[in-house]
Formats: structure tokens, sequence, C-alpha cells
């Protein structure tokens, strides 16, 4: 009878130790280049990124920047007149870049199945409500927020795509590649670049790697001086806006006397 018990014991030990066990989920991510040096000459730049997840996943991919504050005037009408600053916003934890890309469209994802329907406040533009804080709190937040994204959108410093390619199959495991097309006024700076494979509506999978943008150059040699040595920094200024002066005073009254 122990023989038997201990034989049981044995088995069941052995059938947990055989028995399959879910595989986590893959996801790599890959990016090119992992620097990006702004000279004089700057005009954008292209960065490729790249990966595998698991073949049954969809992938989305964010490129965002440090969080800063920012404050602006609110505007309105006084006597339904005149339009004037009439109170002061503070924004706090507001990313200065972010850039999504998806390889299916959030709106497209939703309408094809509902179990998407979260996945622009996920990972979104709309995920920078649960992030941004406005004080003071007002019934117009939501059109103050609203009134951020068309700024930084118009800056080229917010976009969202649907560009995310997926490339051949392989036990299990597909590649997937975009190219992210970074704007000439991207600041210098650490950036992060975060990966997520979905699957049913749901985040499975999660991998992150840094992308540094600096200044090279002319650019700077202006940063450094204007940081280091202010005060010389104010003279070339002035200098700079004198030269300038003369030198258009020069050509348009010269004209003027030629006739």
């Amino acid at each position: 009878m122990v023989f038997r018990k201990t034989l049981t014991i044995m088995f069941l030990l052995v059938a947990a130790c055989c028995s399959p066990v879910a595989a986590a989920d893959t996801l790599v991510i890959n990016i090119d280049p992992a620097a990006i040096r702004i000279g004089a000459t700057y005009d954008g730049s292209t960065v490729r990124v790249f990966g595998e997840v698991s073949e049954d996943c969809d992938v989305v991919i964010r490129m965002i920047g440090e969080t800063h504050d920012l404050t602006m005037k609110q505007k309105g009408k006084i006597f339904g007149l005149l339009w004037m600053n009439l109170n002061t916003v503070k924004m706090h934890n507001v990313p200065s870049f972010l850039y999504v890309d998806s390889s299916r469209s959030f709106q497209e994802s939703v309408s094809n199945d509902p179990s998407y329907q979260n996945l622009d406040s996920l990972f979104g533009l709309k995920s920078l409500k649960q992030v941004i804080l406005i004080e003071p709190q007002t019934s117009e937040d939501e059109l103050l927020f609203q009134e951020l994204l068309k700024l930084k959108e118009h800056e080229k410093h917010y976009r969202q795509f649907s560009n995310v390619r997926f490339g051949t199959v392989e036990n299990g495991i597909k590649s997937f590649e975009a190219n992210i097309d970074l704007p000439p006024n991207l600041s210098a700076g650490p950036y992060r670049m975060e990966a997520y494979a979905v699957r049913n509506g749901q985040m499975v999978a999660h991998a992150d790697t840094r992308i540094l943008v600096s200044l090279a150059g002319f650019p700077k040699l202006l940063a450094d001086v204007a940081f280091q040595h202010a005060l010389i920094y104010g003279l070339m200024s002035v200098i700079i806006a004198l030269v300038a002066g003369l030198l258009t005073g020069l050509v348009f009254g010269g004209g003027k006397g030629a006739h």
C-alpha cells in the first residue's frame, strides 16, 4: 500500500515536470541608428525600428521624449468684445515628443474587434490624459488637452501612424519593421523607444531601448557659449544684430541711391 502511494506521488511529480508550460511571448526591439547628431545642416532623419514578436500579436511602437512643464495663457472675451489673456494654466508631465506607430490603426482595430477599443487610451496620444496634470482644474480641461495636442501636432512633435510592417514567420516568431521620420526641429536629449506586443486588445509583452539626440558642430558651440558664457553670448547677439542692421541699411539704402 505504501509502495503504491509512493509510486502514485512519483508519477504525479513526473507528469507535472513533463507537462507543457506556456511559453513567454517573444518581443525583441532594435534601432538604427542608436544616436542622432544635430549639426548646422540637420534637416530631419529616419530611425529604423525592427525586431521580432510572437506571430499572433500586433505591435505598437512609441518614441517618447523627456517630460517638462508648460505654462499657457487661456484667452477669452471681456464684455463680449475684447480678446484678452484671462487665466494662466500650467500643464505638468508633458512629453516633449511622442510618435506612435502601430501594425494597424487603432480605429480599424476597434471596428473589427471590440476588444481593441482601449488601445488608443493605452498607447496612443489619448494616453497622455493619464499622464498630464492640468492646474488649476476646470470644466475646460478636455478642451485644453485637445488644444495642446493640436499645438504639438502642428510642431510635428506629436504624431500617430499605422505603418509597422511584418515580415516572414518562422517557428512561431515573425519579424517587424517601421521607419520613423523625425522632424528638423527635433530637440537634443534622451529619448525612449518602446515596443508593445498586443493580443486580443491586451498587452502581453514590452521591450524598450534608448536613443540619444545630441548637438554637434556650430549648434553645439552656440549652446555651450549660451549656457557657460552668457555674457559673451549676449555680446555676440548684439554685435550680430548690429551688423545685420548695417548690412540691411547698406543694401536698401544703396538701392534707393541708385534711383
